[in-house]
């Protein structure tokens, strides 16, 4: 077993770098830390306020991400490649030709379907990596996207992307007005209604955000009520996984596994989610524990 980084470690140990012109590796992973490479397309207008705020929330993301792999692993440097075409500051080094399209996050305009939300291209299988993590400038400065209120903390959502980047798991969530992954279904052991969640110990309410109240329930053969969705309750919660559900939630801090020894952090299987299809309804830290970065840990 790898020895563990020791409590504490984490306050000190991002570094950031601001660069223009480095060329850049995929995600780098040593001594149980990984140094990613952040890039931002120079059809960003010039606004030295994303540095700062890359840098607040990877300062977040380090510690939430050491948190949700069990102590294991953190961010260890972050690299910024700033466009060349920026107000050089003195203190940025400068060497060779800028490569945006080998960073690991991207600092970029809306995605025409995605808009503001961030997201990874994830073209490939279950454990397989992704290619990069998509943000916005909008996103990043929190211009007029009340981004606490829709996503929370931002570092959290940076470690939910990071895990579909680096491990290759799925969301677990429903998706509003999907056939395939709709955002409730009926328990096929009963008549119960419950959240396309992980885990099931997760609780909120339903509700219809066109009509208000709760939702009509509709069968599993047709896309149950396109005006329905789950709302965790941000007081009342008792679960603790996972993160690829609703890492906005303040005791979210773990990943869902399919034998924990504690139930609030149990893998729902029967969950109409994409890491359920993609992965063989296994959890997501079932996957996880299976790369080569946390194996034997």
């Amino acid at each position: 077993m790898k020895e563990q980084v020791k409590d504490g470690q984490l306050l000190n140990i991002l570094c950031l770098f601001v660069m223009v012109g480095l060329r850049v590796e995929a995600v780098d992973f040593k001594d149980q830390g990984y140094h990613l490479f952040v890039a931002i397309n120079k059809d960003v207008p010039e606004n030295i306020g994303i540095i700062s705020e890359l840098q607040s929330m990877l300062t977040s993301a380090s510690d939430y991400l050491y948190t949700a792999t069990r102590k294991y692993t953190y961010i260890r440097r972050v690299t910024i490649l700033v466009p060349a075409t920026w107000t050089r500051d003195p203190a940025w080094e400068l060497e060779g030709e800028m490569i945006f399209t080998r960073a690991d996050i991207r600092v970029d305009e809306p995605h025409p379907a995605m808009g503001n939300s961030p997201y990874v291209f994830q073209p490939g299988q279950c454990g397989d990596p992704g290619r990069y993590i998509h943000l916005t400038s909008d996103f990043v400065l929190d211009n007029q996207i009340d981004r606490q209120i829709n996503y929370g903390d931002a570092g959290r959502v940076l470690v939910h992307e990071f895990a579909h980047l680096r491990y290759g798991v799925f969301g677990e969530y429903g998706v509003r007005d999907s056939l395939q992954h709709p955002v409730y279904y009926i328990d096929d052991n009963s008549t119960i209604l419950r959240p396309t969640a992980c885990s099931a110990e997760v609780v909120g309410v339903f509700h219809d955000v066109v009509n208000g109240g709760d939702c009509a329930t509709g069968d599993t053969s047709t896309p149950l009520n396109e005006n329905c969705i789950f709302l965790p309750s941000t007081t009342d919660n008792v679960a603790t996984a996972s993160v690829m559900y609703a890492q906005f939630l303040q005791e979210v801090t773990e990943f869902c596994e399919s034998n924990p020894q504690d139930k609030k952090r149990k893998h729902n299987a029967d969950a109409p989610n994409r890491q359920n299809k993609m992965c063989n309804k296994r959890g997501t830290w079932d996957v996880i524990r299976e790369h080569l970065d946390i194996r034997g840990h």
